[in-house]
């Protein structure tokens, strides 16, 4: 069921696309495209048994409720114990150095576009010198406490000519 959703929202993007690439109209392509790249968070679906596209939150949440509780496996009440912290050891151990820092910068590609945060990788680049302190006291920092904020677990996955954020 997972794959034919992914299906049906692919196949109504290509559609949508078509749509505004048929019409011809400038103004039209630069509008669609603008709204692509300012609304990153917006979240549609395709509800399958009729095909309309879903955009309310609560029909957008019911279904996948519907989804996950048709899917899901119930609970067989244990709840499993975390009584080490191995991974607060773990990250703690880590060093990040500034030279590490330097070689990931330089290992970006000018040419790629900017990420979820929105920034070029040409200007940590350009600015390599002056951040590589502050990035390496903010990564010691955050592995001290095992904390990854959630939007360094965002990123923009680009296959082909289908963008997807993740």
């Amino acid at each position: 069921m997972h794959n034919e959703w992914r299906r049906l929202v692919v196949q109504q993007e290509i559609s949508d696309e078509e749509i505004i690439i048929s019409v011809d109209n400038l103004g039209a392509f630069y509008n669609f495209v603008n709204k692509r790249i300012s609304n990153r968070n917006s979240i549609t679906v395709i509800n399958d048994s009729n095909g309309t596209v879903l955009s309310d939150s609560a029909d957008i949440a019911s279904a996948f409720s519907n989804y996950f509780s048709a899917t899901g496996v119930p609970s067989n009440g244990h709840i499993p114990q975390c009584t080490t912290n191995e991974d607060i050891d773990k990250m703690t151990c880590i060093d990040v150095l500034e030279s590490d820092i330097i070689i990931a910068i330089a290992k970006l590609k000018s040419n790629l576009s900017a990420g979820p945060d929105s920034l070029s990788p040409v200007l940590f680049k350009h600015l390599k010198n002056s951040i590589v302190v502050p990035l390496a006291l903010i990564f010691r920092q955050l592995l001290s406490v095992a904390y990854v904020p959630d939007e360094w677990k965002n990123a923009i996955i680009t296959t082909g000519s289908q963008k997807r954020c993740y």
